[in-house]
């Protein structure tokens, strides 16, 4: 937590946030979903990823849960992924992200309201 207040962030707002967006979530019906950190390849295309020596094998931090959710809402309907994403990209400026947590909602169908 003392990382977070040196960010900027108040520890317990960033709490209150986080329960929040679950609360929200979960009284509409969405499923929890924990997909992996580590991953085998890019999820979004890209190359610019963080790579991790993993039992003697190449694997990466995970850019988005969005591939294994995508799946996880075909057999369950309305699902979502809240955890770390790693992004690798350099940048020049001290404001770009290279750890946050991002809260991925997916549905595998839905009615048009219109």
């Amino acid at each position: 937590m003392a990382a977070l207040a040196a960010s900027g962030v108040h520890p317990a707002r960033a709490r209150r946030d986080h329960s929040r967006a679950r609360d929200f979530f979960d009284s509409n019906g969405f499923t929890l979903t924990d997909p992996p950190i580590l991953t085998p390849a890019a999820c979004e295309g890209t190359s610019t990823l963080f790579p991790v020596d993993y039992f003697e094998e190449q694997a990466y931090l995970t850019q988005s849960g969005q591939l294994y959710i995508e799946a996880t809402a075909m057999a369950l309907g309305k699902v979502y992924s809240f955890g770390p994403t790693f992004r690798a990209e350099k940048s020049k400026t001290r404001r770009h992200l290279t750890e946050f947590w991002m809260v991925e909602p997916e549905i595998a169908y839905a009615r048009s309201t219109t």
